[in-house]
């Protein structure tokens, strides 16, 4: 199951030849309840339906609030999650606005994506001010551009990433989930509980929060469960039809072969 949600084909597929269906990522994420969810650059990889149909199919609340179409956000400013009468936490979602420097221009024509990093700051100081909460959870879709200990970069300092930058430099943060350079990490920086699951569900992040003393502890837990065969039949099916479809041939050699003899030759 992790291998089906964490590959692209699936969606490229699905695209192609059945987009008035339920998105299988859609039917997984109601399958498995969550509360909330945030967008990603390659949820733009589609063009502006598809994502349209996807964002009506999730059954959770959208937080991606840095993300905007004709000028209005895709998602909610932020959002508060009230656990009880005296426990409540906020939660803000943004996305690496580094999208339009990949993505084909047709298929975000009408989108324009604020710097998260600003985005954030700027809200968190609003919750701060507004908002009666034990505690601020950052979603973002991006990742740590320095390193966790040393704080030296890692890559370029682009601004696709700014993760580090969000724990270091704004005052309120408790809590950031990250998610998008396919590292995998688990750490406090800067007093700020921060968690990175890898690529395509490999493991888990996984938070404790006690909301009444601030104490967090934050693990990565690896994939390793049983296949959960209800989920597996609810996307199953469209799988195997993209793969089928991805096996069909496309043409055949009149002679010769595609095998590498001789890598030297190869790299030549």
């Amino acid at each position: 199951v992790t291998k089906l949600l964490g590959e692209l084909y699936t969606n490229y597929y699905h695209n192609l030849y059945e987009k008035d269906l339920m998105q299988p990522m859609a039917k997984a994420l109601n399958y498995l309840n969550y509360d909330y969810w945030n967008l990603g650059n390659h949820d733009f990889n589609y063009g502006p339906d598809m994502i349209h149909q996807y964002i009506n199919d999730v059954n959770a609340t959208l937080l991606t609030g840095n993300a905007y179409e004709h000028g209005s956000p895709m998602g909610c400013e932020y959002a508060i999650h009230h656990f009880d009468d005296s426990h409540a936490i906020a939660l803000i979602g943004v996305v690496t606005q580094y999208i339009p420097v990949w993505e084909k221009a047709e298929h975000i024509q009408d989108n324009t994506f604020e710097d998260a990093f600003d985005y954030v700051k700027c809200t968190v100081e609003k919750i701060k001010a507004t908002e009666d909460v034990q505690g601020i959870c950052v979603v973002y879709h991006g990742g740590h551009e320095l390193h966790l200990e040393t704080n030296e970069p890692t890559e370029l300092l682009t601004g696709e990433n700014l993760a580090s930058k969000m724990c270091n430099e704004i005052d309120g943060i408790d809590v950031l989930i990250a998610g998008h350079q396919h590292r995998s990490y688990a750490a406090f920086v800067n007093g700020v509980a921060t968690v990175q699951p890898y690529e395509n569900a490999k493991n888990l992040g996984v938070i404790e929060w006690d909301l009444d003393t601030n104490e967090r502890t934050v693990e990565l837990l690896m994939a390793d469960q049983e296949v959960d065969e209800e989920l597996l039949n609810l996307i199953g099916p469209e799988e195997q039809r993209a793969q089928d479809w991805l096996d069909k041939p496309l043409g055949r050699l009149k002679e010769g072969d595609l095998l590498i003899h001789d890598p030297i030759d190869a790299r030549i």
